[in-house]
């Protein structure tokens, strides 16, 4: 499992929609569970979980994933 961190001044709103065309549409992974802070992602060998902390400006997103890492650093790296 790997764990990949970025600040970005994105809505959560807004880093959710690109996790869910990212993950979901791009690499198919199933949407198993969405919250004002997070969501995740999973498929029969891996997960990906995005959290968004908003106590600050900018935003902390960090990036949990298994099996997914290389794609969990590709997105991470897009955000702005």
């Amino acid at each position: 499992m790997e764990v990949v961190f970025k600040e970005t001044r994105l809505s959560p709103e807004d880093i959710f929609e690109k996790a869910q065309e990212y993950f979901g549409t791009k690499y198919g992974l199933s949407q198993v569970d969405k919250t004002d802070c997070c969501i995740e992602f999973r498929s029969d060998v891996g997960f990906v979980n995005v959290t968004v902390e908003t106590s600050e400006t900018p935003n902390k997103v960090s990036i949990r994933s298994r099996e997914y890492e290389g794609q969990a650093r590709a997105f991470i790296k897009k955000l702005d």
